[in-house]
């Protein structure tokens, strides 16, 4: 086979992958996610010891726990007002016990963004309003109820264009030392790159294929290992922000 063929070739199928990164570099969506920690406190429900009472602003309680949650945008599109929906508003739900107080707030991205929570008058929900959430923006907070089942606990609403929220706690992102590498490359860009960028990061991105290549099967070895070994635990690998282990006290 001529050696030109191979060449041209390689750089066909180069030129292919770099136009999939640049659509995917270019792609804009909203991604709303959340985070849900329950953190037990007191549970006296299965306690063998006879008269000890527990109060909490007055009020008798037999479980306590702390509840973190987090929500934010992980997309690269902006989540306007418009995008929410009066009948299924963004909320967190207790299925089971009532929530004993207000809402704190450890952590907000922007204030600009009016991110607030309301509790109901029924104790059993905290909405969470906002008049837009840009990429990486939103909240962590946290509030204590008198039950300690964490699947009494759901996050639920609608935002448009979106199927469903996204559960953190069943997402593990892929290929996260590639994603790093490709970032590196044409994660700096907020515009359109003219053709003699394009030139240059098709060089370099031709000359690291090879190491793409390998931390990708590095990428996907982790992430089986993250998906068999770690799964259902609150060991969190890639922490941010809105990594909830960093607030638990």
């Amino acid at each position: 086979m001529n050696i030109y063929n191979i060449i041209f070739g390689t750089i066909g199928v180069l030129g292919v992958i770099l136009s999939i990164i640049f659509y995917i570099r270019s792609r804009k969506e909203k991604k709303p996610f959340y985070d849900i920690y329950c953190n037990t406190v007191i549970d006296r429900t299965h306690s063998s010891v006879d008269g000890i009472e527990i109060f909490y602003n007055a009020e008798q309680v037999h479980e306590l726990s702390e509840i973190l949650i987090a929500f934010y945008n992980k997309g690269k599109e902006v989540i306007v007002d418009n995008d929410k929906t009066e009948k299924d508003k963004i909320r967190v739900e207790l299925l089971n016990g009532t929530i004993l107080c207000n809402p704190e707030v450890l952590y907000l991205s922007n204030k600009s963004t009016n991110l607030s929570l309301i509790k109901s008058e029924n104790k059993k929900v905290i909405f969470i309003d906002f008049d837009y959430l840009d990429s990486n923006d939103g909240i962590v907070f946290k509030f204590l109820v008198n039950s300690v089942n964490n699947n009494s606990i759901e996050f639920k609403g609608k935002i448009k264009g979106i199927p469903n929220l996204i559960d953190r706690r069943k997402k593990i992102e892929g290929l996260p030392i590639t994603h790093s590498i490709i970032n590196f490359l044409f994660g700096k860009f907020d515009f359109e790159p003219n053709l003699q960028i394009k030139i240059i990061l098709f060089i370099i991105g031709t000359l690291l294929m090879p190491i793409l290549f390998a931390t990708a099967i590095i990428d996907i070895l982790g992430m089986i290992f993250l998906s068999l070994v770690l799964k259902n635990t609150d060991i969190d690998i890639f922490k941010d922000e809105y990594s909830l282990s960093q607030y638990i006290s």
